[in-house]
């Protein structure tokens, strides 16, 4: 079914199957349980694709448990489709224990914009449109080549793959709930098998745990950091308000670490708000380390 506008928000809702659909200014669906994805184009005017599209336009999908007898809320993508859409919003909400997740992870998605929050519906009673109560799972295609920028995204874990460069929206931030820190992952390789730019360098950022593959990787963080099982091509410069521990963590010609595909001299710098540096990793070229009270270096 093609829709030219927002449709599906209310909770009351409970799609059985698929949903698919179209629009240029928006499209909008809540769930009372699940929510599975068919094809999804926001943007291009589905009448007419000669006109310009609309890049303001979002996907705002909130999946959630807040009727009686309602399901935890995951939300997912049926085989074989794809989402394409500018701005991409989504939540999700459960009334008992347990997290609900969200894989959107298809070949052929395409998002110019990731948040958790800031959406068409701000349902501040019920805690809507401000987290992920499980994992969120991203796959973004990069098919316009215009990369990635992340907003505002809480969730318990992020684990993103992004076949163009991954940056963060000035003043947002990447963390978990209830103001705590977010196990991540960030890969930035083409179809091509070349890494490409991490940036996220925002100061709210909070990460525990953080594992991050690309080209030039930049990475802030308010508190104690672990970077884990983390390759930079070119460079990886780490700031971070507490005590930074780096455990296979190399920036090198990543071929020499066996990961082939990237090649250049790697260089690491460490700025550590006067806390400790543990590093075991590899780095070809400088290791600079700033205001860390200590270092402890293997292999």
């Amino acid at each position: 079914t093609a829709f030219e506008d927002a449709v599906g928000t209310r909770f009351e809702n409970d799609f059985g199957g698929a949903v698919s659909g179209a629009a240029r200014d928006g499209f909008a669906l809540r769930d009372r349980s699940d929510i599975l994805l068919g094809q999804v184009t926001v943007g291009p005017n589905p009448f007419d694709p000669t006109l310009p599209a609309n890049a303001d336009a979002e996907l705002d999908l909130a999946a959630a448990a807040v009727v009686a007898g309602a399901t935890d809320g995951d939300v997912r993508q049926e085989a074989g489709t794809s989402l394409v859409a500018p701005n991409l919003v989504v939540s999700t909400m459960t009334a008992g224990a347990g997290g609900a997740n969200v894989t959107l992870a298809n070949a052929g998605n395409d998002f110019d914009t990731v948040a958790t929050e800031g959406g068409a519906f701000n349902d501040e009673a019920n805690d809507l449109d401000d987290d992920v109560r499980g994992g969120l799972v991203l796959l973004d295609d990069d098919t316009d080549g215009g990369g990635l920028v992340l907003r505002n995204v809480k969730a318990e874990e992020l684990v993103l793959l992004a076949r163009g460069a991954v940056t963060q929206e000035g003043g947002s931030s990447l963390e978990g709930l209830a103001g705590g820190a977010v196990d991540a992952e960030v890969t930035a390789i083409d179809g091509g098998g070349t890494a490409r730019a991490v940036t996220l360098d925002q100061g709210a950022n909070d990460f525990a745990r953080l594992s991050v593959v690309g080209d030039a990787v930049r990475v802030r963080d308010e508190n104690v950091l672990t970077l884990q099982n983390s390759r930079a091509a070119t460079s990886l410069e780490v700031t971070t308000a507490g005590d930074l521990t780096l455990v296979d963590v190399a920036a090198v010609a990543l071929g020499e670490v066996g990961l082939g595909g990237f090649g250049s001299n790697g260089v690491l710098r460490a700025e550590v708000g006067g806390g400790t540096v543990f590093a075991d990793g590899v780095f070809a070229n400088l290791m600079q380390v700033t205001n860390g009270a200590s270092v402890t270096l293997s292999n």
